[in-house]
Protein backbone atom coordinates (compact mmCIF):
# COMPACT_ATOMS: atom_id res chain seq x y z
CA UNK A 1 0.00 0.00 0.00
CA UNK A 2 2.05 3.22 -1.00
CA UNK A 3 0.80 6.86 -0.88
CA UNK A 4 -1.60 6.41 2.35
CA UNK A 5 -1.07 8.86 4.96
CA UNK A 6 -2.85 7.98 8.09
CA UNK A 7 -3.68 10.00 11.24
CA UNK A 8 -0.69 11.13 13.43
CA UNK A 9 1.70 10.98 10.53
CA UNK A 10 3.21 14.05 8.53
CA UNK A 11 4.01 15.07 5.14
CA UNK A 12 5.79 17.76 3.58
CA UNK A 13 4.23 18.89 -0.21
CA UNK A 14 5.40 21.51 -2.45
CA UNK A 15 2.63 22.69 -4.55
CA UNK A 16 3.72 24.55 -7.97
CA UNK A 17 1.15 27.05 -9.35
CA UNK A 18 3.16 28.24 -12.21
CA UNK A 19 6.45 28.21 -14.06
CA UNK A 20 8.68 30.69 -15.68
CA UNK A 21 12.20 31.32 -16.81
CA UNK A 22 14.52 33.53 -15.19
CA UNK A 23 17.74 34.75 -14.51
CA UNK A 24 18.88 33.48 -10.93
CA UNK A 25 21.87 34.05 -9.25
CA UNK A 26 23.35 32.39 -6.34
CA UNK A 27 22.38 34.28 -3.24
CA UNK A 28 25.98 34.07 -1.96
CA UNK A 29 27.14 36.24 -5.16
CA UNK A 30 24.52 39.30 -3.74
CA UNK A 31 26.31 41.65 -1.27
CA UNK A 32 24.32 44.43 0.34
CA UNK A 33 25.80 48.00 -0.68
CA UNK A 34 24.66 51.29 0.81
CA UNK A 35 20.85 50.02 0.35
CA UNK A 36 21.60 48.32 -2.84
CA UNK A 37 22.50 44.86 -4.16
CA UNK A 38 25.15 44.65 -5.81
CA UNK A 39 27.01 41.70 -7.75
CA UNK A 40 30.33 41.89 -9.03
CA UNK A 41 30.53 41.35 -13.09
CA UNK A 42 33.72 39.64 -14.66
CA UNK A 43 34.43 42.24 -17.50
CA UNK A 44 37.08 41.71 -19.75
CA UNK A 45 39.64 40.31 -16.59
CA UNK A 46 38.49 42.62 -14.73
CA UNK A 47 35.96 42.36 -12.01
CA UNK A 48 32.96 45.17 -11.87
CA UNK A 49 31.04 46.29 -9.24
CA UNK A 50 27.02 45.94 -10.45
CA UNK A 51 23.74 46.98 -8.87
CA UNK A 52 20.81 44.74 -9.95
CA UNK A 53 16.95 44.66 -8.19
CA UNK A 54 16.69 41.37 -7.01
CA UNK A 55 13.10 38.99 -6.88
CA UNK A 56 12.28 35.80 -5.86
CA UNK A 57 14.55 33.84 -3.58
CA UNK A 58 14.37 30.19 -3.47
CA UNK A 59 16.91 28.50 -1.30
CA UNK A 60 20.19 29.04 -2.30
CA UNK A 61 18.92 30.96 -5.64
CA UNK A 62 17.79 34.54 -6.30
CA UNK A 63 16.17 36.05 -9.29
CA UNK A 64 17.74 39.06 -11.09
CA UNK A 65 15.40 41.21 -12.19
CA UNK A 66 17.76 44.16 -13.66
CA UNK A 67 21.01 45.00 -13.97
CA UNK A 68 22.49 41.66 -15.15
CA UNK A 69 22.21 39.50 -18.38
CA UNK A 70 22.49 36.06 -19.04
CA UNK A 71 26.08 34.70 -19.83
CA UNK A 72 27.32 37.11 -18.24
CA UNK A 73 30.34 35.96 -15.86
CA UNK A 74 29.90 36.71 -11.87
CA UNK A 75 32.41 36.42 -8.78
CA UNK A 76 30.77 34.30 -6.16
CA UNK A 77 32.92 36.01 -3.26
CA UNK A 78 32.94 39.31 -4.65
CA UNK A 79 36.15 41.09 -5.90
CA UNK A 80 38.73 39.06 -3.72
CA UNK A 81 37.88 35.66 -5.16
CA UNK A 82 39.01 36.96 -8.23
CA UNK A 83 42.67 35.34 -7.88
CA UNK A 84 44.09 38.64 -9.01
CA UNK A 85 41.36 40.21 -11.15
CA UNK A 86 41.40 43.75 -10.08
Amino acid sequence: MTGVLRPEMTTNVRIQLASRDVLAVPTRAIRQDAGQSVVYVLTEGRSERRAIRVGWRDGPWAEVVEGLSAGERILLDGPAASQGVP
